[in-house]
């Protein structure tokens, strides 16, 4: 149906429940086996075939399984009739197994979660709840109880979800409904039987999800802001398919949109993890998978007016519901009405919609039949009919943008800002007030609809803040556009032949990654340990081959010049420090130019080719982590002259320290030298001790917030495919099994750390899935090659090996 990188999404997000072990104590142990076995070896046979089982399920993609653990048996009416006297207590051998076999069970899930650190394996205890219900029927003072389970917890990491078991008015626990109530069970109980109670609609089942979990799909109607090409084919100068629009999106490719790279709708799928874009419900080239995971109806130059669509011939929001009526019929095809149902109840719906109300049409042509409070309640009107009939066709959670502060925009600077080019008040007063009347209207929809939610989406405010502090977020400029001369150019202005539009709008449009802190959270500098992926130049002075200060090295960076970076630009420790808007390149501690301001915000004291392992920097004679350490050290010494202890140690303590090691320990000192001495496993424990002490000696030094990563899938690198891959230079499984057993044991090595160390907080990084998607599917990331490196023929150069004189680079 969906393909099969969907299908791997939706097992790994979806929830597996699995409940079983009743009938195997109740009735095959107490029944047959009990000859056989003692209960507590019976015990450890069903943990073993529930182990097996578990493996099964992980094997095939699940990642959150919960596990139902055994009832209190010995509490059944059944069991009550046939073992427990005439008083028809709870039979205790009964009771006592579920017990022996719920500590063995949840022992054998601690040890999945252990050995497959990519799952969640939860143990949902429902014996105590249930025996509590039995032995206090009364305790909610006969109106109802309340089970929690707080299993969604333990898979989310954020917020809490209730397995809310209302029970109300119980009187009677000791009996069955059915029959006598006694042993009644299955064919026992039937229609002929004249004794089964009549009334049990008072027990009800509610699991309830935090607000907005589950997301299949983002569909979108709107504008020139959420529009990914629907205009393409429209006769009509609102369109943004040919460059510069689209530079710097995948692959520099115009596609419609109105931007360099992406629009909102596609930062909020990815966001929400649904998938990197949405497409135009009218591309040409959609597929089936698009339909599941939500496309965008929205057209440039469209409005909720009529009128508004009307003048530049765009798709008018009635035409954007024929659209979705469309899509929703496709759906019913691929999917089935149910299932259709679902998809659009869950999904999130985005109206983007108001900006060309406002400047076009109201101030246009509009103002001369209404006052700007008549038209915004005019614009109100026709938004509320429109959510209505989304409401009709199935939609339950619709996101509404507010109209952003068009005074602002270049355009109008330009046409109505007077010599100065200052924001217009007039349209940024229409804009506020018809924002208030939007805002009112949702609430009331809200009141009138409460099956479903209808959200005010702010952009005004947020905009207008970094309109009027564009520094704050790293914006230089704030009151051109970047194409042309950034004063007026929108649509067919914005063109190939314009010769003023700007090259670099990395400060205006950023469409990278997103690192987010918590409120108030603050990361004063960066501090990082490791090897050839973080070293910034530390070993340049060294008398080494693992070195990199000579060309092609550094001929993407800064003015094109080898720093001793093991790349052709920026590195991963340069990229978080610029991400976390600290600074843009994070320095060597041993760079000759270093400044003091350097020290205040973070430095690498990574030495290309060490590890954990003392050896693997003794071989190539690089800096070892006690090396680095001294360093460390050595700098905190200069940073206390510099700003004193107490603020010395605020900034280690709310810095992000990053450890990158592994890669050398695994691929060199491992399979060249110590495989005589250590089977992998032993050698693999044997790390996880080093890291394990450097990191203890990293927490005694100051350091609070410690993010280590994984070893990559070591096995898939250039060289070692052409060492060890064969004639077709696959990936050398071998290596990537060392990788992964590595990674499974640093793993909980740091949970053991942050259980160890309450004050700190230990991350473990994985880098080898996301790396091996990459690699497995390079185009999805806009790859072409996954299988060379970039230097020589790609097969094996590496530092010396890559150098000016190789002339395949």
């Amino acid at each position: 149906m969906v393909g099969e990188q969907r299908t791997n999404t939706i097992l790994s997000k979806s929830l597996f429940l699995v409940v079983q072990s009743s009938n195997d104590i109740a009735t095959t142990y107490f029944d047959i086996r009990k000859v056989q076995y003692d209960f507590a070896s019976y015990a450890d046979l069903l943990v073993t075939w529930a182990s097996s089982f578990f493996k099964e399920l992980y094997g095939l993609g699940a990642r959150r399984i919960a596990v139902f653990s055994a009832p209190p048996l010995g509490c059944l009416p059944s069991q009550r009739s046939l073992a427990a006297g005439i008083e028809r207590e709870c039979v205790e051998k009964y009771n006592e197994a579920s017990k022996l076999f719920n500590t063995k069970l949840s022992s054998g899930l601690d040890s999945l979660n252990t050995n497959f650190p990519l799952a969640k394996f939860v143990y949902v205890d429902i014996y105590n709840p249930l025996l509590d219900i039995i032995q206090n029927p009364q305790k909610s003072g006969n109106t109802s109880c309340f089970v929690l389970f707080d299993f969604w917890f333990s898979f989310m990491g954020v917020g809490k979800a209730f397995f809310l078991l209302i029970v109300s008015g119980f009187e009677v626990v000791n009996k069955g409904c059915c029959g006598t109530g006694l042993i009644e069970v299955a064919v026992l109980c039937n229609q002929f039987n004249p004794f089964t109670c009549n009334d049990v609609t008072n027990t009800e089942a509610l699991i309830k999800l935090p607000d907005n979990e589950t997301v299949p799909a983002l569909l979108v109607f709107g504008d020139s802001i959420v529009d990914p090409g629907n205009n393409n084919d429209l006769v009509t100068f609102a369109k943004g398919n040919f460059p510069p629009y689209g530079r710097d999106f995948i692959g520099g490719i115009p596609t419609g949109r109105f931007s360099n790279g992406k629009i909102p709708a596609d930062f909020i799928a990815e966001e929400l993890g649904i998938k990197e874009i949405v497409p135009a419900y009218l591309d040409p080239t959609l597929q089936p998978s698009d339909i599941l995971t939500g496309v965008s109806f929205a057209s440039g130059a469209s409005g909720y007016d009529p009128l508004t669509s009307k003048i530049p011939a765009v798709y008018s929001l009635s035409d954007q519901l024929e659209m979705f009526k469309e899509y929703t019929g496709k759906l019913k095809a691929m999917v089935g009405e149910e299932r259709t149902n679902t998809i659009l109840s869950k999904s999130l719906f985005l109206v983007v919609q108001s900006s060309n109300d406002i400047a076009s049409t109201y101030f246009t042509v509009r103002r001369v039949q209404y006052d700007f409070s008549s038209y915004a309640d005019l614009l109100v009107t026709w938004a509320s009919s429109f959510f209505k009939e989304l409401y009709g066709l199935g939609a339950r959670r619709i996101a509404v943008f507010g109209a952003p502060p068009l005074g602002c925009l270049p355009s109008q600077k330009s046409i109505a800002g007077g010599i100065e080019r200052e924001c217009v008040e007039n349209y940024n007063e229409a804009c506020k007030l018809f924002n208030t009347k939007l805002s009112s209207g949702l609430d009331s929809l809200n009141t009138n609809f409460p099956l479903a939610k209808f959200v005010y989406i702010d952009i005004y405010n947020p905009l207008l803040d970094i309109i009027q502090n564009p520094q704050k977020s790293g914006f230089e400029v704030a009151n051109k556009g970047c194409c042309g001369t950034g004063l007026i150019e929108v649509a067919l202005l914005c063109n190939r032949l314009n010769p003023f539009t700007c090259n670099d709008v990395t400060n205006l449009c950023s469409t990278g990654a997103l690192v987010k802190l918590p409120e108030n959270g603050t990361i004063p500098a960066v501090i990082v340990f490791g090897d050839s992926i973080v070293d910034a130049g530390n070993n340049n002075n060294l008398v080494t081959v693992a070195k990199s200060n000579y060309p092609p090295y550094g001929r993407d960076f800064s003015g094109g010049i080898p720093t001793g970076r093991f790349s052709n630009g920026k590195i991963p420790s340069d990229i978080i420090a610029e991400l976390l808007g600290i600074k843009k390149l994070l320095p060597a501690y041993l760079d000759p130019t270093l400044q003091p301001s350097d020290l205040l915000t973070g430095v690498s004291f990574a030495s290309g080719a060490s590890g954990y392992d003392p050896l693997t920097s003794k071989i190539p004679s690089v800096f070892s982590l006690s090396d680095q350490l001294e360093m460390f050290k050595e700098y905190i010494g200069k940073l206390k002259a510099m700003v004193g202890e107490e603020r010395t140690n605020t900034i280690l303590s709310k810095s992000l320290f990053l450890v990158v090691h592994s890669s050398n320990d695994i691929t060199s000192t491992y399979f060249t030298v110590r495989k005589e001495q250590y089977d992998f496993a032993s050698y693999a424990d044997i790390l996880v001790t080093l890291a394990s002490s450097f990191l203890k000696e990293l927490y005694g030094l100051g350091a609070r917030r410690i993010a280590v990563f994984g070893a990559p899938p070591l096995g898939c690198l250039p060289s070692q495919r052409s060492l060890a891959g064969g004639i077709q230079r696959e990936c050398a499984e071998n290596l990537n099994e060392a990788a992964k057993l590595f990674n499974t044991q640093l793993s909980s090595e740091l949970d053991s750390l942050n259980t160890n160390f309450p004050l700190a907080k230990f991350v473990y990084v994985d880098i080898y899935n996301p790396l091996l998607d990459i690699i497995q599917n390079p185009q999805k990331s806009g790859f072409e090659v996954a299988n060379k490196g970039c230097c020589g023929t790609g097969t094996i150069e590496s530092v010396l090996l890559c150098n000016r004189f190789n002339p395949f680079t």
